[in-house]
């Protein structure tokens, strides 16, 4: 029995060793803003999937699970020509290399900790900021930005944060993340990252209340919440200049909306996704945008997946009472309307819920497999007592 246990804690070790060499550096280089362009990313890219590739022959796979990883992984793959980007694929890659592991044993202090430490690299490499102007109550101001991707890893270092408090969670905890948001805020001057942050903490607390979270409304508000940032930002950029309230949202959020009727109407959806340009010469063109980024680019099948996988996720938490999961998750889903970087796993800290999810279900499937086995067993040794 002793020996079987420590063989156990040793493979469970093993696959925590596996999974951080994979995740910590592109973790690592990711906060930092380092996009595919760069050589170093590519490299840390090739290396990290070479691991991936040493400790998956380790592991063992049932039948059903294999091909249901095997298909993921092919599918992203694909993708990766299809639409030239390879966020998608590395997060599948992620999940694969979940299967065994306890994140919550060792893994989430650690990238807490290695998150902390490349924030404070971001703030110091982005500490002078560039001068830019943005439309503030009514008008244009001058502002000195350092940044979303600045507050994007802050954020992704706050879930990281609620994933191992998330059993302890106190009103005291959310009231000095309200306060270090609101610093960070005036610091890297991202609006759709603080406005993400005070979503996330707004649905913490409500759902603390055990009446709230009953209601239907709510309950349904945030079961539905891909589906309702989808059609947000689908219905603001296809009916663009037919209103001028959208007109007038537009520059309240820096022209994405503009944007997103430009790339709906300059490209066609297809079922695998297309490579979209940015930067057209002297115009600035960037679609900044997850659902149409996910529709447009990486296509139709994914967004469909992607809105699918959400859903249910977040069915599944709020089912069993992991509010503080359900309100990172709905967090993601509005930050998503803004900023395109969901499909990336280092940045976006819900891949770590769709894979405990996929594993959660393995196990209780399993379960009741085995609960069946031994309820028939026993209704047949009874017929013949």
């Amino acid at each position: 029995m002793i020996k079987s246990y420590t063989v156990y804690k040793m493979r469970a070790s093993l696959n925590e060793v596996g999974f951080l060499i994979f995740f910590l550096p592109l973790f690592a280089i990711k906060l930092l803003n380092i996009t595919a362009e760069s050589v170093l990313l590519r490299a840390m890219g090739v290396i990290c999937f070479g691991c991936f590739v040493i400790f998956v022959l380790h592991k063992k796979y049932s039948k059903n699970l294999f091909l249901l990883l095997a298909s993921l992984l092919v599918y992203t793959a694909i993708l990766v020509f299809t639409c030239e980007k390879q966020g998608a694929f590395f997060s599948v890659v992620m999940i694969i290399l979940m299967k065994g592991v306890n994140a919550d044993r060792k893994i989430y202090r650690i990238c807490l900790i290695v998150g902390l430490i490349f924030l404070f690299a971001v703030c110091i490499l982005n500490r002078h900021g560039w001068e830019t102007s943005r439309f503030i109550n009514g008008e244009w101001r001058s502002i000195i930005k350092r940044g979303n991707i600045g507050y994007i890893s802050y954020t992704a270092v706050v879930c990281l944060y609620l994933f191992i408090k998330r059993n302890s969670l106190k009103f005291r905890h959310i009231v000095c993340i309200f306060i270090i948001s609101y610093l960070m805020y005036l610091y890297m001057f991202s609006r759709s990252g603080f406005i993400s942050v005070l979503i996330l903490l707004f649905i913490l607390t409500i759902l603390r209340n055990g009446h709230i979270k009953k209601w239907k409304l709510v309950r349904w508000s945030c079961i539905l919440s891909p589906v309702i940032c989808f059609g947000i930002s689908w219905f603001t950029a296809a009916k663009y200049g037919d209103s001028p309230v959208l007109i007038y949202m537009d520059k309240l959020v820096q022209g994405r909306i503009h944007l997103g009727n430009y790339y709906l109407n300059r490209y066609s959806v297809k079922l695998l996704g297309q490579p979209i340009y940015e930067n057209f010469g002297s115009d600035y063109c960037v679609l900044d945008c997850a659902y149409l980024d996910m529709l447009i680019c990486e296509g139709a099948i994914f967004l469909m997946l992607w809105i699918l996988v959400n859903t249910t996720v977040i069915k599944y938490m709020y089912d069993n009472d992991r509010m503080t999961e359900v309100a990172i998750l709905v967090m993601y889903a509005f930050h998503g309307i803004c900023e395109t970087f969901l499909p990336n796993c280092f940045l976006n800290m819900s891949w770590f819920l769709y894979g405990e999810y996929l594993y959660a279900r393995i196990t209780q499937t399993k379960n009741d497999i085995k609960t069946s086995k031994l309820s028939s067993i026993s209704e047949i040794y009874t017929s013949h007592g």
